[in-house]
């Protein structure tokens, strides 16, 4: 049997039985075989992993050392979660925690929804950036697979997931009404190692060290002790997610979370603090942590992955597909835009304002749709245009990337929550505009990037 055929199957014999731990997570009544099955479930995948090291290829281990061992802790926290407020818990919320959020802290999706209260503003920046981090990606592959590309890659995944999609995420689950914590919480404006690893430098490891780990060695080597070693932790943990599927380069994680930890516990001692401070502690040792064999055999390989793939089909035709897509696109914002005399109730709002400034209000929403009707159209009707450069669609496109970047940022500097109208259709409405603009910018802004590097 094939590396191809064995490590869907043992991944989907893991989740399986992650699944069916689940659904015992509901039955079983004893709090001690509760507290067992949950600490047996991690050890279970790992186990697993140890024993079919051989077997399986970097893909494949990686994807049972981070997915499935997720998945792991997930069902673990919801054994330890007290049964008769999981069994009262919403369905919905429970699904929503188990399959889509990559947190470990149930408790938000077991309580009653809160009110969505936020104005879209994580949402559309956390789209921004996973559009560039994505964009970004595509065009290291585009260019040519080169192993000093390793370093540009992972900061384009970086970009994308952990502080692009994580933050969508984060305002989709909040606009459903579960209050949960940013994933990943603006780190570029930690004032120090401490802040950005216990509140805002991926949650899910937090949560992880909180339920599982935290009390325990709190109570054996006290405070100072559980620090560094919920850090020590993290290191065994990023070993069986980055050297393990490498196959090489073991130490390295081990050290670089060492060496965060140790910095943690003397960094009240030293005069350097704020942002340029952590910084530099967690940047400088990274070659310890993302290391030459993980770029190698996971990186660089994905990066030629995704290059052969392009190849195949074509820049000219993806770029032309994309092209159909952002004309598509526009045309669809005007579902929104003919719900909002109605929405906004123009009828009642307007006779406040003069005879003329109503008609201006008209006027300008009648022009604001012939202009966003145009940008749709010209841009399927030159499409060839925009796909080889001409001068006229060079211009065109130059135009509409202008056009939706001056909205996102109107909408993210100038609007504010309390312009919007109340009510979760009004509000998830504008995370999934944001969205929409969000894909047009930065469609147009590929494509003329594309051709300023000639790759088209």
């Amino acid at each position: 049997m094939g590396l191809e055929l064995q490590w869907p199957i043992l991944a989907t014999g893991s989740l399986a039985t992650l699944l069916s731990a689940w659904f015992f997570a509901f039955s079983i009544r004893s709090r001690s075989a509760r507290s067992g099955l949950a600490f047996a479930l991690p050890c279970l995948v790992v186990g697993a992993a140890i024993a079919s090291r051989n077997a399986l290829g970097p893909s494949a281990r990686l994807a049972l050392t981070s997915l499935v061992l997720l998945f792991a802790f997930k069902v673990a926290a919801l054994l330890l979660h007290p049964r008769d407020e999981l069994r009262t818990g919403p369905w919905l919320g429970k699904l929503a925690y188990l399959l889509a959020w990559p947190g470990i802290d149930a408790r938000p999706f077991l309580a009653a929804r809160v009110p969505f209260v936020e104005d879209g503003r994580r949402f559309g920046f956390g789209m921004v950036r996973l559009f560039v981090g994505v964009g970004g990606f595509l065009l290291l592959a585009g260019l040519a697979p080169n192993f000093s590309f390793g370093w540009l890659a992972i900061a384009a995944i970086l970009l994308a997931v952990h502080l692009g999609f994580s933050d969508a995420l984060t305002e989709v689950a909040r606009a459903f009404g579960w209050k949960v914590r940013p994933l990943f919480d603006a780190p570029w404006r930690s004032t120090s190692l401490l802040d950005f690893w216990s509140r805002r430098w991926n949650r899910p490891f937090v949560e992880m060290n909180r339920i599982f780990f935290t009390p325990f060695l709190t109570r054996t080597v006290g405070v100072r002790g559980a620090i560094f070693g919920t850090f020590l932790i993290s290191g065994i943990l990023h070993e069986l997610a980055i050297s393990y599927p490498a196959g090489a380069g073991w130490g390295g994680p081990l050290a670089y979370f060492a060496l965060q930890g140790l910095l943690v516990l003397i960094e009240r001692r030293l005069p350097f603090r704020g942002p340029l401070w952590v910084a530099a502690v967690v940047l400088g040792p990274l070659p310890l942590l993302f290391h030459q064999a993980f770029r190698a055999a996971i990186i660089v390989p994905f990066v030629q992955w995704t290059h052969d793939r392009l190849i195949a089909i074509g820049v000219e035709r993806a770029v032309s597909i994309l092209i159909i897509g952002l004309g598509v696109a526009q045309l669809l914002v005007l579902l929104a835009s003919f719900q909002v005399p109605g929405r906004l109730r123009w009828r009642e709002e307007l006779p406040r304002l003069g005879p003329f400034n109503q008609k201006l209000m008209w006027t300008y929403g009648s022009f604001i749709v012939f202009t966003i009707v145009a940008w749709g159209v010209l841009t399927l009707v030159l499409r060839d245009d925009i796909l080889h450069g001409t001068r006229a669609g060079v211009a065109i496109s130059t135009v509409i990337c202008l056009f939706w970047g001056f909205r996102l940022v109107t909408d993210a500097f100038y609007f504010r929550t309390e312009d919007w109208p109340r009510g979760p259709f009004m509000q998830i409405g504008h995370i999934l505009l944001n969205c929409l603009f969000t894909f047009v910018f930065l469609g147009y802004a590929l494509i003329l990037s594309l051709h300023l590097l000639r790759l088209i």
